[in-house]
């Protein structure tokens, strides 16, 4: 994999080295640490309650992650491609964040 970090960092395209490169290293773990910050901030809230549903959408989001991601490798794997994966799901499960729903700590 350390062949497919490199070619990602310096052999693509200036537009996708920058954003490789820009990509935060973070963990599966971290994931699963981040959404359960967010499970609770919205603990006890109604089931219509916009919070509730945002992190049901990024609950939603990981789960589909790890399915792509164990499909290409073992789901335990560590490296610096495995890192920037899931260094993008974060941006995804980031992005749109109601500011008044934002855990604290996260």
């Amino acid at each position: 994999m350390s062949e497919v970090d490199a070619y990602l960092a310096n052999q693509t395209s200036a537009s996708d080295r920058k954003s490789y490169g820009d990509l935060l290293a973070w963990g599966q773990a971290d994931s699963w640490i981040y959404i359960h910050g967010l499970g609770a901030a919205v603990k006890g809230g109604k089931e219509r309650y916009p919070g509730k549903m945002y992190y049901e959408e990024r609950v939603d989001i990981i789960n589909a992650a790890e399915v792509v991601f164990a499909f290409f490798l073992p789901s335990d794997y560590q490296g610096p491609t495995a890192e920037k994966f899931w260094g993008a799901i974060r941006f995804l499960i980031e992005v749109s964040m109601p500011s008044y729903f934002a855990p604290r700590g996260c």
